[in-house]
């Protein structure tokens, strides 16, 4: 027996984290006999390491289904990552002589067209996250979700932290009200029953923790005395001192007591 098979081999491609099919078409004579695949294209071992047979038609991420009416059994591949690709040789076992092999060279695609866009924010604060989806997903489900992978990440949509807003024909956008150390990680915009690299972006967000208090002025003197902070930064035995917020549209107070008199202090400082 020949250690290489075989003369034509059919060739199929699909991305990491998707399925794929592999088709093995058989005689008349084999609707009964036993079918089996296998990695590599030596035909001497084949069934001894084969993946999956008629036999045992699931094993993991492989499954084996056998229409006898069509002559085909097909092998489905799912959660596919690149360590799939490579050869495979479909066999069909006959009582005498020589096995029949057909082969197959599957080709793995990486995920490589998807650009991560790089996102941060604060403990506590909000941010959110802009997603563009093609006009046929319009009356599809939306979803933000969490995880390495666009097809294995966690849907985020089930926490009351995650909100689902601006929903136009071209986009949605998902903030997180409240942002803490744990959301960390890679997100992905998620349109329609399955992601495909077309249709997908990427996030990579990262989590700063709150500013520590320190006695770093933004503005030595304001009127009356009071003294305007940076964000987070403020004299902890200052109980008058405001607390200038870089990401608010105007500074807020470290105390309730003092909010009308820094209000219109820390105004007249950023104004001035």
């Amino acid at each position: 027996m020949s250690e290489r098979c075989c003369a034509t081999v059919n060739k199929t491609q699909s991305t990491e984290e998707d399925s794929v099919s592999i088709r093995c078409p058989y005689d008349s004579e084999s609707v009964n006999k036993l079918k089996y695949i296998c990695r590599g294209n030596q035909p001497s071992t084949c069934l001894q390491q084969a993946v999956i047979t008629s036999n045992n038609t699931q094993n993991g991420q492989f499954r084996l289904t056998d229409d006898r009416k069509s002559r085909i059994f097909t092998m489905t591949i799912s959660s596919l990552t690149l360590k799939d690709s490579g050869p495979y040789l479909c066999g069909v076992q006959r009582n005498s002589g020589l096995d029949v092999f057909s082969a197959v060279e599957l080709e793995v695609k990486k995920w490589c067209c998807v650009k991560a866009i790089d996102v941060s924010g604060s403990v506590g604060r909000p941010v959110t996250f802009q997603c563009p989806y093609p006009p046929h997903h319009r009356n599809e489900p939306m979803s933000l979700c969490k995880g390495d992978g666009a097809r294995s990440c966690t849907d985020t949509m089930d926490q009351s932290r995650f909100i689902l807003n601006d929903v136009s024909p071209s986009s949605f956008s998902v903030t997180v009200t409240k942002l803490e150390a744990g959301d960390a990680g890679t997100y992905w915009c998620r349109s329609g029953p399955e992601a495909s690299v077309g249709d997908s972006t990427h996030f990579h967000l990262s989590v700063k923790p709150e500013c520590e208090p320190s006695l770093m002025k933004v503005t030595a003197e304001a009127v009356g005395g009071v003294t305007v902070y940076q964000r987070g930064e403020r004299a902890a035995n200052d109980p008058l001192s405001c607390l200038y917020d870089s990401l608010e549209p105007l500074p807020f107070c470290s105390y309730a007591a003092a909010i009308p008199y820094c209000d219109a202090v820390c105004q007249q400082a950023l104004d001035g």
